[in-house]
């Protein structure tokens, strides 16, 4: 018998992203934040991942928490 296994991974669907710099939202439950990643052709570019990430530092973006839904939900 095994046990089942949970993994919590932080992201676009399930955490809020927050710069870990400047505190300012990159994705989570916002009318603002939702409505400008759906209607502009570049609302989601803060989440492109820079040459730096790319590299492997992390230090850029927070997962803060988690959301109570699915950012994309909050948009229906």
């Amino acid at each position: 018998m095994t046990q089942d296994a949970v993994v919590v991974v932080p992201g676009i669907m399930g955490s809020e992203l927050r710069d870990a710099e400047t505190g300012d939202l990159l994705w989570g439950l916002s009318v603002r934040l939702l409505e400008r990643a759906w209607r502009r052709g570049d609302g989601l570019e803060h989440l492109r991942a820079t040459p730096e990430e790319m590299e492997g530092d992390g230090r850029r973006v927070r997962a803060t928490r988690l959301l109570s839904v699915p950012a994309w939900a909050g948009s229906v």
